[in-house]
């Protein structure tokens, strides 16, 4: 019907850009969105990686302090030269050890302060139980760099700890200048935690972390699963990107319990550890789907709004049209005294009044028609009757010439 049509092409018209605009809002709200969300997060690691960065400093800068005063200097090269007094070594190492506690407990920069000699040896540890043993097998490392240098040992799972240790490492010469030792501090992992577990700019599912190279996570996990080994080991693809191809940049992966997330990965070459910093994309993404949503709503009431003034406006375009074909119905069924109501002045209304004029003429024709047929009716009736009077007079006079030719034979 044409109701049908017009409504349906009435709601497709504003449906159909309502659809368009939303579809391309839409897109580009999510790109828009997702870029916002990944510029975040790459802020946050890079405030990260300053804050990693000043920590190292500090525990290198707190390390190298306790080397400045020649008493604790002096102390060092006691317990380390086997040729000194054994009582004036004696007395340096429980002053030394005295001095070191104090220090672990008032700074909480480090778990463990240690000193070992130049063969691998501790001499003297704020956690006695390992003074006189050998170090662990990573420590050839950071001992071979800390007799040259001051020196920072990249994070490595210890087993005589049981954990991540992160070694700082100072070198002590003796009075000719050659390296006779190192001063190394565990540095403690709270402060490193600390650094990561704070969130500003994460919002509810946002988390940084450190990863070493052999995907063992550095920091405590925000959301740690109960499946999880003591060990929590990490192989997203941010993590592998970063520990090895040595990338830093960002994407949407897994995490290490397998949610979907955006995150950002970078290889920090001075701890030689991966960090990441991430951000569950149901959250970070809340937002403009909440406006989709929105959308969405908005487009379902502009169709039904646009349905309702269609069908208001064709209502008063199609029920005259139906009035008009019910006249006309009548008039061809015989009745020519129907009469369309004009009741607009538009195209409808001149339409109707076409019907009226047309309806007057056809009633003058069939009238006039009528009328014809009347006297046409009327003249052939009297034309029959002379015919009927000719015929008589005519057998009138038959007879009587009959009558006559009888008479005369």
């Amino acid at each position: 019907t044409i109701r049908g049509r017009l409504v349906a092409s009435f709601t497709f018209l504003v449906l159909l850009p309502a659809i368009v605009v939303s579809m391309v809002w839409g897109l580009v709200g999510v790109s828009t969105q997702r870029r916002q969300v990944m510029a975040q997060l790459e802020s946050v690691a890079t405030l990260k990686e300053a804050e990693l960065n000043t920590w190292t400093q500090n525990l290198q800068a707190d390390l190298s302090t306790l080397l400045i005063s020649d008493e604790v200097y002096t102390w060092l090269r006691q317990v380390l030269v086997s040729s000194t007094d054994p009582s004036e070594s004696e007395q340096a190492y429980y002053k030394l050890h005295d001095r070191l506690e104090k220090i672990v407990l008032r700074t909480q920069e480090f778990d463990e302060l240690f000193v070992m000699d130049a063969f691998g040896r501790i001499v003297l540890s704020t956690d006695s139980w390992r003074e006189g043993k050998v170090g662990a097998p990573g420590s050839i490392q950071y001992l071979q760099e800390g007799l040259k240098k001051e020196y920072l040992n990249p994070p490595s799972y210890t087993l005589a700890i049981g954990g991540i240790s992160i070694i700082a490492v100072s070198p002590i010469f003796d009075i000719e200048g050659f390296s006779i030792g190192i001063l190394a501090g565990r540095a403690s992992p709270t402060r490193l935690n600390e650094i990561m577990l704070e969130r500003t700019g994460l919002g509810e599912t946002g988390e940084t972390y450190l990863v070493t190279p052999s995907h063992i996570m550095l920091t405590a996990p925000r959301f740690r699963e109960k499946q999880w080994l003591e060990i929590p080991y990490v192989f997203t693809k941010g993590v592998k990107a970063a520990l090895e191809r040595f990338e830093s940049g960002s994407g949407q992966y897994r995490n290490y319990n397998d949610i979907p997330v955006l995150g950002v990965y970078r290889w920090i070459p001075e701890l030689e550890v991966a960090l990441l910093a991430e951000r569950s994309q149901a959250e970070a993404m809340s937002a403009i789907f909440k406006s989709l949503y929105i959308s969405i709503g908005s487009v379902f009431a502009i169709m039904i709004l646009a349905g309702a003034i269609a069908f208001i406006v064709i209502q008063s375009i199609t029920r005259p049209l139906e009035g008009l074909v019910g006249t006309v119905s009548r008039i061809t069924s015989g009745d020519l005294s129907q009469v369309v109501r004009v009741e607009r002045e538009d195209e409808i209304g001149l339409l109707a009044q076409a019907f009226n004029n047309m309806t007057d003429q056809l009633r003058d024709l069939i009238g006039g028609l009528e009328r014809r047929v009347e006297e046409r009716t009327s003249d052939l009736h009297q034309h029959a009757l002379q015919l009927e009077t000719s015929a008589q007079v005519s057998r009138e006079i038959t007879s009587i010439l009959e009558l006559d030719d009888l008479l005369m034979s």
